[in-house]
């Protein structure tokens, strides 16, 4: 033990050192004592979250503050009584000896006391060392000596008296200067009440101002939760003696408002007298009240509604005693292992058997159903010994900073905060409001996190896109606008406008979004609009972005209305103002989170779907045109050459005519005829290369494809117009098909017109119909 006792270690090794110790017993008690002092002589716990040794040890392992006290005396003495610290490690003391033995032994008596010590039970030094002061030898046993007679006081104090006690204590240390024992202070109370008389006036003493001696008592009546301020933090009180308190305080309506801890326990309710079972109709509104969700696990499974009085107690089937809960909750509700607090529904907590409220224990509450259902058998509650084997669980996460209570939430954050805390709130969709978990929040920025934006920016780039606007082919009034939109927000050190980008699929609106970014110098966030299901995801996405950073929506129209919502105030205001509740979901709260300055470029093809409010943030509105083959043939050969091969002048203009005026349908012939020539074993592309391809993939030279030829020839057989049924019916395909995938591009090119009697063949259309029917 004592080669493993190493003082200046960094906090989070002590800490190891402390959760091993603890779990071996007296075996490594010397080793607790050690390091706890170590912390407290060095002020390490502040590291680990918590403001004192004996506030670190209560909530990180569950030790009595008042044995941490005597770790820490025991472990001071040791220091300077080195014999008794040498026998305890050689096995020839124990623990419980060695804490009775250094409250007597000096490093003069210590040897003394050492061999003394030696053969006799620890209730045998503790009764000698009773009787001993400071530095006094042990007594021979075959001297006899008369003791003086003494009297034994004792008083079981709860914590309110308890505190009242030590207050007091404190006060007449202040007034002599000297410390004041127990025994000394209870003579000098004797003596003041001899020296009253019934008027209440005390011979020598005057009237003070001794507001800094008062005993601070908080009680939340929401929650009937009343608690007592100590030198440890806050204790709370049990129902009995906060009803005491308040009535004492005159707060008579507050003390019969709290619950009684007996509520579920005394007389049965005969059957004849309880109140009746929950009808259907009002669970349905109880469980739609509650969120379909267990008020205590969250869980959405097996729900039932239960009485928080027990019908068989006489409680009533009324709203405000109905709450949802799983089967397994229940269960151990029913166990008297899980005890519900509280006003239902917005000020419910739930305690274990012992009166400890669930989230004070530092642990996620999943972890601590898990722990009490494992102990549902034995029916047994987290008693002090079970809470420290959770904490020291090997299993268990480990809590080393102050868990972040409902009530220290800030009423404004930035993305920093919520990069560091956004673990413990989580959406609820159904509600629309973050829900609250206690937990501790994160030492540092995760590493994903950190990286999204490198991720996003590079990742995801490719390698055939081109970088600036300045690279890009067509769309030169699109261009210029957003150049100089660019070049002006430079100028003003100020992010972009947001944009949003109107037109049929395919005509380069990520790559127009991606060269704004790299002309601004900004991160580059691409994100499919229905990916964005639930707000939480753009809460996330939001708060993880830079100063200036673009972020782009695709397919914005199919943005759900509840995150549009959500989306209005962070576009126009660059915050986000969320409801927050705890526990229940609904809200009691309200988070302001500030974002960093950002541009939304938003994609559409269908711009009559966007919502009015969405439409009118974006300040920068423009639709995109189709290419010309001319153009498309440009794209085609600089698209080639950063691919690193050739394409012939006649196979560029080729691959344009029948690319359907469209950057992605020109690239990806360009793909399919790249693949040809690298099965040619050729670097360069040649026309012969362009038209085996197009011939094998069923594209003629108006670059119709064998379906659209189908439908022409379909229209041409019939010799009048066709409804839309009719005619699909005759291709063999659903009508959305038709409409959606065979008639945009022939009506574009002017193939097909449109009539009130159906669907007719344009001139242009019987030509090309006849064409491929003599083919």
């Amino acid at each position: 033990i004592r080669l493993e006792l190493c003082a200046g270690l960094p906090a989070c090794e002590v800490d190891r050192r402390i959760a091993r110790a603890n779990r071996a017993g007296d075996i490594g008690a010397r080793a607790l004592a050690f390091y706890l002092v170590d912390l407290a002589e060095r002020g390490a716990q502040q590291e680990l979250g918590f403001h004192s040794v004996v506030q670190y040890a209560e909530m990180r392992y569950h030790i009595r503050p008042s044995t941490t006290r005597e770790y820490l005396a025991v472990g001071r003495a040791l220091d300077e009584l080195p014999e008794i610290d040498e026998a305890f490690c050689r096995e020839r003391l124990l623990w419980s000896q060695v804490r009775q033995l250094v409250r007597v032994a000096t490093p003069q008596t210590e040897s003394e006391w050492v061999m003394w010590a030696q053969g006799r039970t620890a209730r045998q030094i503790a009764a000698e060392v009773h009787r001993r002061k400071k530095g006094e030898r042990p007594t021979d046993p075959a001297r006899r000596r008369i003791h003086s007679t003494t009297f034994k006081v004792e008083a079981k104090l709860n914590a309110v008296q308890w505190q009242i006690w030590n207050i007091a204590r404190a006060k007449l240390q202040a007034e002599t200067g000297q410390p004041v024992s127990d025994t000394e202070l209870m003579l000098e109370m004797a003596r003041l009440l001899l020296g009253t008389r019934p008027d209440g006036s005390v011979p020598g003493r005057t009237p003070v101002n001794d507001s800094h001696f008062k005993v601070v008592i908080h009680h939340n009546p929401d929650y009937g939760r009343t608690e007592v301020d100590t030198e440890e933090g806050p204790v709370e009180l049990d129902s009995r003696t906060s009803r005491a308190v308040l009535s004492d305080a005159g707060c008579g309506e507050l003390a019969d408002a709290l619950d009684e801890e007996d509520e579920n326990s005394g007389e049965r309710v005969p059957d004849e007298e309880r109140d009746e079972p929950t009808p259907p109709e009002k669970r349905a509104r109880v469980l739609a009240r509650d969120g379909f969700r267990c008020r205590c696990c969250e869980s959405k499974k097996n729900l039932t509604v239960h009485h928080k009085k027990w019908r068989r107690f006489g409680g009533r089937t009324v709203p405000e005693n109905l709450l949802t809960h799983c089967e397994d909750c229940h269960s151990l509700i029913h166990d008297r292992l899980l005890v519900v607090r509280g006003r239902i529904p917005h000020a419910v907590r739930f305690t274990d058997a012992s009166g400890r409220d669930l989230q004070d224990l530092g642990e996620p509450i999943g972890f601590v159903l898990k722990k009490l259902r494992d102990n549902g058998n034995a029916r047994a509650s987290l008693t002090n010994g079970a809470a420290r084997a959770l904490a020291t669980n090997d299993h268990a996460p480990a809590v080393s900073r102050k868990p972040m209570r409902f009530q220290d939430l800030p009423a404004e954050v930035d993305a920093d905060w919520w990069a560091l805390h956004s673990h413990l709130l989580r959406f609820n969709d159904r509600q629309g409001t973050l829900e609250f978990t206690l937990g501790v929040p994160l030492e540092a920025v995760p590493e994903e996190t950190r990286g999204a934006r490198e991720v996003l920016t590079n990742g995801n780039a490719r390698a055939s896109r081109p970088g600036k606007l300045t690279d890009l082919v067509g769309q030169e009034r699109v261009v210029e606008i957003l150049r100089v939109a660019v070049a002006a927000a430079r100028r003003l050190g100020e992010p972009l406008p947001h944009i949003l980008l109107v037109g049929p699929a395919g005509l380069g609106k990520t790559s127009l979004s991606r060269a704004v970014a790299a002309e601004m110098g900004a991160g580059f966030h691409g994100l499919s609009a229905p990916v964005v299901k639930e707000p939480g995801i753009l809460l996330r996405l939001l708060t993880s972005l830079a100063e200036s950073d673009v972020l782009f929506l695709d397919e914005l129209h199919r943005l759900r209305a509840r995150v549009a919502e959500v989306l209005y105030e962070a576009m126009e205001a660059r915050c986000l103002s969320l409801p927050v509740g705890c526990g229940s979901g609904m809200a009691q709260r309200t988070l302001h989170v500030r974002l960093s300055p950002f541009t939304l470029i938003g994609a559409t093809s269908e711009e009559e779907r966007l919502p009015a409010p969405l439409r009118s943030r974006f300040e920068i509105r423009e639709h995109l045109e189709f290419y010309d083959p001319k153009e498309l043939a440009e794209l085609l050969d600089r698209a080639a050459a950063r691919g690193g091969f050739q394409i012939e002048p006649d196979a560029a203009r080729l691959l344009a005519v029948v690319s359907r005026n469209t950057p992605r349908e020109a690239l990806a012939l360009l793909r399919s005829v790249r693949e040809e020539a690298i099965l040619d074993k050729t670097s360069a592309i040649d026309a012969a290369a362009a038209r085996r391809v197009l011939k094998r993939l069923g594209i003629d030279q108006d670059g119709l494809l064998p379906h659209e030829r189908e439908y022409l020839e379909t229209l041409r057989e019939a010799g009048h117009p066709l409804g839309l049924s009719t005619l699909a019916a005759r291709v063999g395909e659903s009508r959305q098909t038709v409409q959606r995938v065979y008639e945009p591009y022939l009506i574009r090119r002017g193939l097909v017109v449109l009539t009130r009697h159906g669907r007719a063949l344009d001139k242009r259309g019987r030509t090309a119909a006849c064409t491929y029917s003599s083919c």
